[in-house]
């Protein structure tokens, strides 16, 4: 059996960032989880990252992440933990491969899936004006015609948020009625937001959405849709483990640290903004305090 310092579950920019600071401090991590299925990874376009002036990928951000992290002699197994088990001090890890791995100390980055609309050509046309995230992707469409679909706050916050770039838009509930708050139906009504009930069936395009198309046949052109369904939760773990939750979100501390002793957490199950360099910082958190708390130390150093 494999014994490491730490493992990382979960390999999005919160567990890399973290398992970067880990290998520096010469700490035997181990990162589980296939990078490439990570939402920042599936990202087409991103221009809000520090450091690039450029817009870059999401995939290239990721690789280079990754990169990063072998530099340190972090070890990496892209499989799926079906298992965890605590045993006294230590926590004992299966695999979906029935590899065995202890660690004395878990990191969990299980991130959130945006939630899809399973609406025709949604994951061809993804990143070409199907998108999930106004924070992320808003910009490109400055002046532009777009839509959101969704029938609960979270589109009407979505909406709202575009008015920043735009004042073209109009949310479909899907054949839902609304479920917006009163406070942002009214906040709606005065920014003059189109609210409409039609089903939604198809995207078109080829290149880029051209058209979105409903149930009764009829088609409207639109630069861009926003889905703003929710987030699926990955943490089936932190319920095993009994992690203390808020709602679905692994609660912590100032310290990343879980209300489990040796258990931390970052990213996007903390409940956190889903942003990449929020969960980058999350991760240097947590890693910061494993650090001091493996090598005894109340004050941390940065390692070459």
């Amino acid at each position: 059996m494999k014994i490491y310092d730490v493992i990382l579950i979960g390999a999005g920019p919160a567990s890399l960032t973290a398992a970067i600071y880990l290998g520096r401090a010469q700490i035997k991590s181990l990162v589980i989880g296939d990078w490439r299925l990570g939402n920042l990874y599936k990202a087409h376009i991103v221009g809000n990252y520090p450091g690039f002036p450029k817009d870059i990928s999401g995939n290239f951000l990721i690789e280079e992440m990754v990169k990063q992290c072998k530099r340190f002699k972090v070890d990496f197994l892209q499989e799926e933990v079906i298992n965890i088990v605590k045993n006294n001090n230590d926590f004992l890890i299966k695999t979906d491969k029935k590899k065995d791995i202890k660690s004395k100390v878990l990191v969990l980055c299980p991130g959130k899936a945006y939630k899809m609309s399973n609406i025709k050509n949604e994951k061809e046309l993804t990143g070409k004006g199907v998108s999930y995230c106004v924070t992320c992707d808003g910009l490109f469409f400055k002046n532009k015609k777009v839509a959101v679909l969704g029938s609960k706050n979270l589109a009407a916050g979505e909406a709202l948020e575009l008015l920043n770039y735009t004042k073209k838009i109009t949310i479909f509930t899907n054949g839902r009625d609304p479920e917006f708050s009163e406070i942002l139906m009214k906040d709606l009504k005065k920014n003059k937001v189109k609210i409409n009930k039609n089903k939604v069936v198809e995207f078109e395009g080829k290149n880029s959405l051209n058209d979105v198309v409903f149930d009764n046949g009829e088609k409207e052109n639109f630069d861009a849709v926003f889905i703003a369904l929710g987030t699926t939760s990955a943490i089936n773990f932190a319920n095993k483990l009994g992690l203390e939750l808020d709602n679905t979100n692994i609660m912590i501390n100032k310290e990343g640290k879980t209300s489990i002793n040796g258990v931390w957490a970052a990213g996007d199950c903390t409940g956190s903004n889903p942003q990449a360099v929020v969960s980058a910082g999350e991760g240097c958190n947590a890693a910061i305090s494993i650090i001091k708390y493996l090598k005894g130390k109340n004050v941390y150093l940065d390692y070459d």
